[in-house]
């Protein structure tokens, strides 16, 4: 059960079993799942992905914690930041995004706020990925186009990307051409609802 588990994540000295831990306890024990965001960086990204998946509110602010500190590894509190837009909280990585598009900088920390918006996947992350779409840095505009494009947005990023040169707008282009080959067709429509079993 869950309270073996939770003792297999905080004692166990095995990376991997405490990894296989945090997987577990994501369904029935998410709040044993803070405690491994301490651990080593491997158990400890699992468990932030798997506190995403797990929709409990209590785990936002230790993730909301770890998100905004500075001494943790970047991978980490990028992870945090997606956990956290899974959860449906966007604050943190709002900041992330207003900042670097102020200063620049802090890359891996603004793909983990994409990641968060896209996860977010309402409105509000909708509007942030178009915000972050403003970037002066080829790398985050492209993340969040594709972003913008798994989550439907084509005219958004079709009208940003009238402004990129370079290697930045042929990706884009290609992303473009990619997000067209996976869309169903007319035919493929008329196939689903030819299968639908009203």
């Amino acid at each position: 059960g869950g309270g073996r588990l939770c003792a297999l994540l905080k004692a166990d000295p095995w990376p991997e079993v405490r990894r296989a831990a945090a997987v577990g306890l994501a369904a029935e024990h998410a709040d044993c799942l803070a405690a491994a965001f301490d651990d080593e960086h491997r158990v400890a990204i699992v468990a932030i992905e798997a506190a995403g998946r797990a929709g409990r509110p209590a785990l936002k602010a230790p993730l909301t914690a770890l998100a905004g500190d500075r001494r943790r590894a970047p991978l980490l509190r990028a992870s945090a930041l997606g956990a956290l837009g899974a959860l449906g909280d966007l604050g943190p990585a709002r900041i992330v995004i207003e900042a670097h598009l102020k200063r620049g900088g802090i890359l891996p920390l603004v793909e983990g706020a994409v990641r968060a918006a896209q996860l977010h996947g309402g409105e509000e992350g909708r509007a942030l990925l178009k915000i972050a779409l403003g970037s002066k840095s080829d790398r985050v505009r492209l993340i969040t186009g594709r972003a913008l494009l798994a989550l439907g947005e084509r005219a958004a990023v079709e009208a940003a990307r009238v402004d990129w040169r370079g290697r930045a707008r042929a990706r884009i282009d290609a992303a473009l051409l990619q997000a067209d080959k996976e869309a169903p067709t007319l035919g493929d429509s008329i196939e689903m609802i030819a299968d639908d079993p009203e």
